[in-house]
């Protein structure tokens, strides 16, 4: 009796297909450098997308918070505009701080660093927050109005206004806002180009994003 041998799939057990489909080493080199030009081209795009949403994100927090920080201040203390006026030169920075902002904040240290000139101001106390941003306080001595700066990714560059730095204050419509320009109902294209890359006043960068719903549209006019 013969005995019949297996096959599987019309292929005998232990045989070898002589039309395996393969790649040349030609198209394995054209493959991986598509691949190479496709990542170069779309992974710029993406981190720089995944920046401005994670920044749009920080800035929007500090804002919320420090609205809180004065609402639960206010109902303390007389925070009014006038105590500017009547304790400019009479209460240090650190002072400040330390009465009406920091039992109401959640940071881990403080350093008092004497005159700093950051971008037109002058700043004299770093606020460190739990969330690895930074604060720069104005010097009260400087304005009647407390100003903030914040650095959104803390100790890392570019320290730039507009790109990392964004600067945010207190008192002039005794609310908590970003800078926005003196004039009278400014549209979006003024504070856009207040923030343009060529102008000095890119402290008015945090007003174009709180004016677009703290977002970085397509158009924001610097590269972060």
């Amino acid at each position: 009796m013969k005995i019949k041998k297996i096959t599987w799939g019309g292929v005998k057990r232990g045989s070898k297909s002589k039309n395996k489909p393969s790649f040349t080493l030609a198209e394995v080199l054209v493959t991986l450098t598509i691949i190479g030009v496709v990542a170069a081209l779309t992974v710029p795009l993406l981190t720089a997308n995944h920046k401005k949403t994670e920044y749009a994100s920080k800035i929007k927090k500090f804002f919320s918070t420090m609205t809180d920080v004065y609402a639960q201040a206010e109902s303390d203390f007389d925070l009014s505009p006038n105590f500017y006026i009547a304790d400019q030169g009479r209460i240090t920075t650190k002072e400040y701080f330390d009465t009406y902002i920091a039992p109401y904040l959640k940071y881990t240290r403080v350093e008092e660093t004497g005159h700093v000139n950051l971008q037109r101001f002058d700043y004299n106390t770093i606020v460190y927050l739990d969330d690895g941003m930074k604060v720069y306080l104005q010097d009260l001595n400087a304005d009647r109005y407390m100003r903030y700066l914040l650095d959104v990714n803390g100790d890392k560059g570019p320290n730039m206004m507009g790109r990392d730095l964004f600067q945010f204050w207190w008192g002039w419509h005794n609310k908590f806002e970003a800078y926005y320009p003196f004039d009278n109902d400014p549209d979006r294209e003024h504070y856009k180009n207040l923030c343009r890359a060529d102008n000095e006043q890119h402290f008015h960068c945090a007003a174009l994003v709180q004016n677009d719903g703290w977002e970085f549209k397509d158009d924001y006019p610097l590269r972060l």
